[in-house]
C-alpha cells in the first residue's frame, strides 16, 4: 500500500511517499510496521507512554479512520494511507 507522509514526518524519513507491506493489514500493524522500519519517527508519533500521540490521525483513501477502530480497520494492498499531524496555530 502507499503510504503518504507530512511536514515533520517526512523530513524526518526523508521521502514523501513509501510503498509497505504490513504483517498486519491493519491500519494498527501498519503504524506498527512504520515505526519499526523508520524508528527516527517514534520520537515525532509516540507519546511518553509509547503510544501513537493524540495528535497523529491516519486517513485511508481520505477517509478519517476512528482510532477506537484502528485495530479493526483492514487495509488492501492498493489503499492509500495518510499518516497526518493535527496542526493548530492562530
Amino acid at each position: 500500500m502507499t503510504v503518504r507522509l507530512f511536514d515533520r514526518l517526512r523530513l524526518l524519513v526523508g521521502d514523501r511517499e513509501l510503498r509497505l507491506a504490513p504483517p498486519r493489514a491493519t491500519v494498527s500493524g501498519l503504524v506498527a510496521h512504520f515505526l519499526e522500519l523508520h524508528p527516527e519517527a517514534a520520537d515525532e508519533m509516540l507519546d511518553e507512554g509509547g503510544e501513537v500521540s493524540p495528535r497523529y490521525s491516519v486517513a485511508v483513501n481520505h477517509r478519517l479512520i476512528d482510532r477506537s477502530k484502528w485495530d479493526i480497520e483492514k487495509l488492501c494492498q492498493d489503499d492509500e494511507v495518510a499518516l497526518l499531524a493535527i496542526v493548530s496555530g492562530g
